[in-house]
């Protein structure tokens, strides 16, 4: 049966497993395309997490969009997180969708 989707995701992780909800160890990286289907889309977007372990204990967790660093995460060994969003990423708030955007 074919399917058609106007918004494609294609999911690239470090493990193997199927379903819907799903885990990954250090990397994932989700490429969205959007056109008419899968075979009919163009490149939109790109986002990565990514998680690994630093050398005192703590944790880091990086999200990516495009490639650029817009979020980062830091778990104590045994605590609570500590977020730094970067400055130059502002959010954009669209009244509906619509030509304008």
């Amino acid at each position: 049966m074919s399917r058609s989707f106007p918004i494609w995701n294609e999911v690239h992780k470090d493990t193997h497993d199927n379903s819907k909800r799903w885990g990954a160890r250090e990397r994932c990286e989700v490429e969205v395309k959007v056109g008419t289907g899968r075979k009919n889309s163009y490149d939109f977007v790109t986002y990565r997490t990514t998680h690994r372990e630093l050398e005192d204990g703590r944790r880091e967790f990086c999200f990516y969009v495009d490639g650029a660093l817009v979020k980062r995460a830091r778990l104590a060994k045994g605590g609570a997180f500590f977020f730094h969003n970067y400055p130059f990423i502002k959010p954009v708030v669209f009244g509906g969708f619509n030509d304008e955007g």
